[in-house]
């Protein structure tokens, strides 16, 4: 019987244990890597059909423009920095605003910092 209890207990234990580490990466994390990598298929997946994209230099982009213009490597993001990430909702949208660190290039050039 105690045989029997210590297999259901480490079964038990194993199973959360799997659990944690299939627990899903953090957003921004993911959002970050795919920028960074250009990766368009994942970008499409995290971003709303209704992002859009505000660029430093005040440059707005719908979600199609954004992602074409990393498709055809038109911005290309080196490294991204993102901190105090707070968001906003106001109905069916929300805001998300954050600071951010970034250094890349685009065409046409955009200010760093």
């Amino acid at each position: 019987m105690k045989l029997f209890r210590m297999f259901l207990v480490s079964l038990a234990l194993s199973l959360i244990f799997a659990g944690a580490a299939l627990a899903k990466a953090d957003v921004t994390e993911l959002y970050a890597e795919a920028l960074m990598t250009g990766d368009v298929e994942s970008l499409d997946k995290l971003l709303a059909p209704n992002y859009w994209h505000v660029s430093a230099n005040g440059h707005i982009q719908d979600k199609e423009h954004f992602l074409a213009s990393l498709k055809e490597r038109k911005l290309v993001i080196d490294r991204i920095r993102l901190s105090n990430m707070r968001s906003t909702v106001m109905g069916d949208v929300t805001l998300v605003t954050a600071n951010g660190e970034l250094k890349g290039s685009a065409t046409p050039p955009l200010p760093q910092g």
